[in-house]
């Protein structure tokens, strides 16, 4: 019987340590769910001034037929669309960037033997898909361009 009471008391000191264990991680995950919901994320619009600057680039750099800049370019845009859906996934504009994907990997894919027909085509169909998206969202004031 004195086994079983002291089996009893050790059972009883330990869940009182693991419930204070619990508290203190609990503690912790609250203090981080804090720290995250006020750390930095990115804006939708800073994001897309991103892209515009990476598409104005994309297209010097098929002006000059620097082809492997091109290809960067398009690279750096994926990323940052992809960062788009990354921290702003709630917004409903988001749902629509999927639509640029199959235009930009055109590219991707014209790049890898490039000459400047192919690319004129692609550049003024993936300018055409954004601005289509725009107009899709309620953004149509936001029109792409051409550089000068």
């Amino acid at each position: 019987m004195k086994y079983f009471w002291m089996s009893f008391v050790w059972l009883v000191i330990s869940c009182q340590q693991n419930d204070r264990q619990i508290i203190q991680l609990q503690k912790q995950v609250d203090s981080l769910k804090t720290v995250i919901a006020r750390s930095y994320k990115p804006g939708f619009g800073d994001l897309m001034n991103t892209v515009n600057h990476h598409f104005q680039e994309l297209y010097r750099a098929g002006q000059t037929k620097n082809w492997r800049y091109a290809t960067f370019e398009i690279h750096e845009m994926q990323e940052v669309l992809k960062k788009i859906i990354t921290y702003q996934a709630q917004r409903k504009e988001t749902t629509r960037l999927k639509m640029i994907f199959p235009s930009l990997q055109n590219m991707t894919r014209i790049l890898k033997n490039p000459n400047q027909s192919d690319f004129d085509k692609a550049y003024n169909h993936i300018q055409n898909t954004c601005n289509a998206c725009h107009k899709l969202t309620g953004y149509d004031f936001i029109k792409i361009t051409t550089p000068r």
